[in-house]
C-alpha cells in the first residue's frame, strides 16, 4: 500500500467543462479537408475562457516571482497554463505552489531526481512542459485541503537537461494563465472529442473508409476501458494527411510534432481547430525519440508531449500520437491487434488526461493508493493483465478540461 500524502477535506474532484469552465466559439467550424464524423459537435464548438493571471520576469536561475492564482468560489481545481507571452518555444515547470495556510502543493526540486520529466519529491507531481506547460492541480490523490488561492511560481528549464534554465537560455518573461475547475457529481458522464488524423506512414492511409472499420472496433475498446469511470471518446472529424516519416522528436524538442500540428490544422480557420479541447489522436509512422545527453533513441509505440496535455498555447504540439511502423527504410506498417491498439490509445490517452505510469523501469511509482505494476498505465502496457484503470486514475481524468460533459438526463 502506498502512503497517503494529504488527509483531505475535499471529495472526489471532478471538473466541470460545461458550468464556467468555456465558452461558446465565436466561429463556427469552416469548410476544410476533414471529414466530419459528428455533427452536432461540430456545430457546437468551445473556447476555453483562460485568466490571464499575469507575466513575470526571470531571474538568474530562471525563476519567476510568484503570482497569486484565485479559485473561484465551488472550485476544487485549477489548470494553469505557462508560456513565454512572445510566443517561442520554450521548457517550463512549476517550481513552487503553496496555499496561503502554508500547505505545499509543488515544492523546489531537493536533489538531481527531480531535474528529470518530472518532480519526484512533488507533494503534486509537475511534469517539464516542453514548448509550453498545462498542468492541473492537484495532480493526484488525495487531493490537498482546500484553499482559495495559491501562490504559484514558474520556472524555465534548460531543454536539453531540464535542469535549472540560464541567461541566454530562457525567454525574458512567463505568462500564466488559469482555469478554474468546478467539480461534478460522479455520476455525470464525460466524452473527449477526439479528431483523427491519418498519416501515411499508418496502415489505415489507403482505407476507404472515412473512419477504417479496425479503428473504429478499437475505438469502442477504449471505451470499454473507460467506461467503469463514466467516461468515453468519440471522434469528431478525421483526415488523413502526408507527414514526416520517420517523425524524429528529442525529449526537450518537439519541433517535428509541432510541425505536424499546424499541419494538420493548416485548412483550419486561422490554422488552429474550432474547439481547442479535442484531443487529436495521430496514427503516425514511425516514432523516433532521442535523448541528446545520453546519446540514445527509442522508437515508442505512443507519446504524448506532456503529461497532462491539451489546452496548448499557440503553436505548441499536442494529442496523442500513435507509431505505425518501425524506423527502417523497409520497415512495414503496422497492422496492430484490434485489443492492443485500443489498450495502446486507452494507455496514452490516459496520460493527456494526467496520468502518470503505475511504475516506471526503474521502479518509481506513480503518487496513487490504489495503483500498481498491474495497471494499464505500466510503462509497458502489454505486460499487465489488469482489465482497466483505478478509481484514483478516473478521478485524476475526469478533472481534465478536455472532459465534456453530456447533459443531466
Amino acid at each position: 500500500m502506498k502512503p497517503r500524502r494529504h488527509q483531505s477535506r475535499l471529495g472526489p474532484l471532478v471538473l466541470l467543462w460545461l458550468l464556467g469552465a468555456c465558452t461558446p466559439s465565436e466561429q463556427p467550424p469552416s469548410d476544410s479537408c476533414w471529414t466530419p464524423l459528428d455533427e452536432a459537435a461540430l456545430s457546437n464548438p468551445r473556447r476555453a475562457s483562460w485568466l490571464t493571471v499575469g507575466e513575470t520576469a526571470l531571474d538568474a536561475q530562471g525563476r519567476g516571482a510568484f503570482l497569486e492564482v484565485p479559485l473561484e468560489m465551488g472550485a476544487q481545481g485549477v489548470a494553469i497554463r505557462v508560456s513565454a507571452p512572445g510566443g517561442e518555444a520554450t521548457c517550463v515547470q512549476l517550481e513552487e505552489v503553496r496555499d496561503p495556510d502554508g500547505e505545499a502543493w509543488v515544492t523546489p526540486p531537493a536533489s538531481l531526481w527531480d531535474y528529470g520529466p518530472y518532480c519526484q519529491s512533488c507533494p503534486e507531481r509537475v511534469s517539464v512542459g516542453v514548448g509550453a506547460g498545462l498542468y492541473i492541480l492537484p495532480s493526484g490523490e488525495p487531493p490537498p485541503p482546500s484553499a482559495s488561492r495559491l501562490q504559484v511560481q514558474a520556472v524555465a528549464r534548460e531543454c536539453s537537461t531540464f535542469l535549472s534554465a540560464q541567461p541566454g537560455e530562457q525567454p525574458e518573461r512567463l505568462r500564466l494563465e488559469a482555469l478554474a475547475l468546478p467539480a461534478v457529481d460522479e455520476t455525470r458522464e464525460g466524452v473527449v472529442l477526439l479528431e483523427v488524423a491519418i498519416t501515411s506512414g499508418s496502415v489505415f492511409y489507403e482505407d476507404d473508409a472515412p473512419l477504417p472499420a479496425a479503428l473504429a472496433e478499437a475505438l469502442e475498446e477504449v471505451n470499454t476501458l473507460l467506461r467503469p469511470g463514466r467516461l468515453s471518446v468519440r471522434p469528431v472529424r478525421v483526415r488523413r494527411v502526408e507527414a514526416e516519416d520517420p517523425l524524429d522528436f528529442e525529449r526537450g524538442d518537439h519541433s517535428a510534432l509541432e510541425r505536424l500540428t499546424l499541419e494538420l490544422h493548416s485548412c483550419d480557420e486561422g490554422g488552429t481547430p474550432p474547439d481547442d479541447a479535442w484531443v487529436p489522436l495521430v496514427l503516425a509512422g514511425c516514432l523516433r525519440l532521442s535523448e541528446p545527453v545520453q546519446g540514445k533513441t527509442s522508437e515508442p509505440e505512443g507519446f504524448v508531449p506532456h503529461i497532462p496535455d491539451g489546452l496548448p498555447a499557440p503553436g505548441r504540439a499536442h494529442g496523442v500520437f500513435i507509431r505505425g511502423r518501425g524506423c527502417r527504410d523497409t520497415s512495414p506498417r503496422i497492422n496492430w491487434p484490434t485489443s492492443y491498439l485500443a489498450r495502446l490509445i486507452a494507455h496514452e490517452l490516459g496520460h493527456a488526461l494526467g496520468l502518470y505510469h503505475s511504475v516506471e523501469e526503474d521502479g518509481t511509482a506513480d503518487l496513487l493508493d490504489d495503483t500498481d505494476a498491474d495497471n494499464l498505465m505500466n510503462y509497458r502496457p502489454a505486460t499487465a493483465s489488469a482489465a482497466g484503470f483505478s478509481a484514483s486514475q478516473f478521478r485524476v481524468m475526469r478533472r481534465h478540461p478536455a472532459v465534456r460533459w453530456e447533459e443531466s438526463p
